[in-house]
């Protein structure tokens, strides 16, 4: 993409998207970190290598690799275009293209609503989210070149703990889980991360809750579920 770009002098500014994944070592995402401040500089080294064990691994890896060349990329070619990451974490939020209720489970949203149908999770995961319409706004956000800086990273997350949803959704669908189309009762551990998103709030201003990112997710499951 980058090469193909280059050959392009119309253009002026691509923005891609990365992920918080790519800058957590594979024992972070295991067990957390109490002690670093993650930041949109962060980097992971050694960067990663195969063999993988897991699909996971691979996407994490893919993520600091990629990262990366387009890092080497513009240092060394120093293209007449300007390049910005995009750092999301877990990203909550109505997925338009989804059609049944079923299917609203599905990618990351798939982490939170375990958690409303009752479905206990093996493992813990860091516990940093965003709500879908965040990263999108700060996607199209980033191309205004007068207001953001050029060669520049952004994280988007905020530090939840998962099972808090529990008590949010009971709040927001009471109906919901008395009649039991929300049963609760899922588990799934946090491990404690800590992001910095200063830069990303100083330009593009406040994220959404995680309540927001719960109302959306769920509120589209009772509304599909409503027309099955």
């Amino acid at each position: 993409m980058l090469n193909s770009a280059a050959k392009v002098p119309s253009v002026r500014r691509i923005v891609i998207t990365s992920s918080l994944a790519g800058l957590f070592s594979g024992y972070v995402m295991a067990n957390g970190d109490i002690t670093t401040i993650y930041t949109a500089q962060t980097r992971i080294q050694p960067l990663p290598s195969g063999p993988y064990e897991s699909t996971s691994q691979g996407y994490r890896a893919a993520k600091a690799l990629a990262l990366n060349t387009a890092e080497s990329f513009y240092a060394e070619r120093k293209p007449h275009f300007s390049i910005i990451h995009i750092m999301p974490s877990y990203v909550f939020g109505a997925n338009e293209l989804v059609t049944d209720a079923k299917s609203v489970a599905s990618g990351s949203n798939g982490l939170l609503m375990g958690l409303i149908l009752g479905v206990s999770a093996p493992y813990a995961s860091p516990g940093t989210v965003v709500h879908v319409e965040d990263v999108a706004r700060i996607h199209v956000g980033a191309l205004d070149e007068k207001k953001i800086p050029g060669n520049a990273s952004f994280a988007a997350a905020m530090s939840v703990q998962f099972e808090d949803a529990l008590g949010i959704a009971a709040r927001l669908f009471p109906e919901a889980v008395q009649d039991g189309r929300l049963p609760l009762g899922g588990k799934r551990g946090t491990l404690p991360v800590t992001v910095d998103i200063q830069d990303t709030l100083d330009i593009f201003g406040p994220l959404k809750s995680y309540e927001e990112m719960i109302k959306s997710v769920v509120g589209q499951y009772l509304e599909l579920l409503a027309k099955s």
